[in-house]
């Protein structure tokens, strides 16, 4: 994985807060093993009222075929659905076009209505990660946690207050 860049914000809505959350990434398949991540998934969880949804959602495929570059691009209606269980689905698509030496990139967007299912993040997978960001922007109305699993830092972690603005939201 060449870069992993992730960002999670609230942005108000009808209903109060829903987060949107933003992934971009590039990938280059070194070998024929590691086609396995040409198949983009995208993990939804809904209940009987409310779902999260892709708002948007890009991926293409780079090869190298005479001297040219080849590029293949996926669009989100390309997406199919798999049912894991009663609340969570999975969007997913196998890149057409992608073999050994291809470089893939895709990005999407999430939004979901439950703020309490913040998106995990790895910074490192099976496969080395040469880059990996994560950015996330919280409400004030709370005070928040982090976890961290498998180091004792982050490389960078900043806390930052803008002050000036009201932190009224609908009475609250």
């Amino acid at each position: 994985i060449i870069y992993d860049i992730g960002e999670a914000r609230f942005l108000t809505s009808d209903n109060g807060f829903d987060i949107y959350f933003k992934r971009k990434c590039r990938l280059k398949i070194l070998s024929e093993a590691g086609l396995e991540y040409a198949e983009i998934e995208v993990p939804l969880y809904h209940n009987a009222i409310e779902s999260e949804y892709i708002v948007d959602f890009k991926a293409t495929c780079h090869n190298m075929e005479n001297k040219q570059i080849i590029i293949t691009e996926t669009e989100k209606r390309d997406l199919f659905e798999e049912k894991i269980n009663n609340n969570w689905i999975r969007k997913k698509i196998a890149l057409s076009g992608a073999k050994e030496g291809s470089v893939i990139d895709f990005e999407y967007t999430v939004s979901s209505p439950f703020v309490f299912n913040f998106h995990d993040w790895e910074f490192q997978h099976e496969i080395p990660v040469v880059y990996s960001e994560y950015n996330s922007y919280m409400i004030p109305f709370y005070s928040y946690s982090y976890i961290i699993i498998g180091t004792n830092k982050l490389d960078d972690y900043q806390k930052l207050e803008k002050k000036g603005i009201s932190n009224n939201f609908r009475g609250i």
